[in-house]
């Protein structure tokens, strides 16, 4: 099962289909399938070409590989600069937040009408909507007090960061 793994992972990792693949490599499409499944061998030259196109394949993730670290080391800046950027994003999201919070009801104006309310009616239906209403309200009010203070200190925080960053950059 491990080699019908790897026959079918180099194909995948040079993202090939199998009828371009079997067309690389001169056989058919039905023989790649039953090759991948162990159910036939691949002809001698199919191996040889096989074979030609797997080294050359780990060769180049070799070089690609040692390319890309000498990139990242030559310019650190790059993920410093994703990093600054990825707590602006932080920051924007944060603050979108925090004003849908400001779009919700004042809970102080609606709770003090509903008890307004309680006080005048005399409808024992009505009292109990009010008195529903009331504590959901008031659930509501301290959730999002609580939500609307996390998400401030969130911000500081993150307006920290970027300030340690930004002193670090210059």
């Amino acid at each position: 099962m491990a080699r019908v793994k790897n026959k079918i992972n180099l194909r995948n990792q040079l993202g090939v289909s199998q009828d371009h693949f079997a067309l690389w490599l001169g056989i058919s499409r039905s023989l790649i399938s039953m090759h991948e499944t162990n159910q036939r061998s691949l002809p001698t030259d199919a191996v040889f070409k096989y074979s030609q196109i797997h080294l050359a394949w780990q060769n180049f993730e070799a070089i690609w590989e040692a390319t890309e670290k000498r990139t990242e080391e030559s310019h650190p800046s790059r993920k410093f600069l994703q990093k600054i950027r990825k707590l602006q994003s932080k920051k924007v999201l944060a603050e979108i937040e925090l004003e849908k919070l400001d779009d919700l009801p004042d809970y102080a104006k609606t709770i003090a009408f509903f008890t307004h309310y309680l006080e005048q009616t005399t409808n024992e239906t009505e009292q109990l909507i009010c008195q529903l209403t009331i504590r959901d309200q008031e659930k509501e009010r301290d959730h999002v007090r609580k939500k609307r203070e996390a998400l401030k200190t969130d911000i500081e925080l993150i307006n920290r960061q970027l300030e340690v960053l930004e002193k670090k950059q210059s």
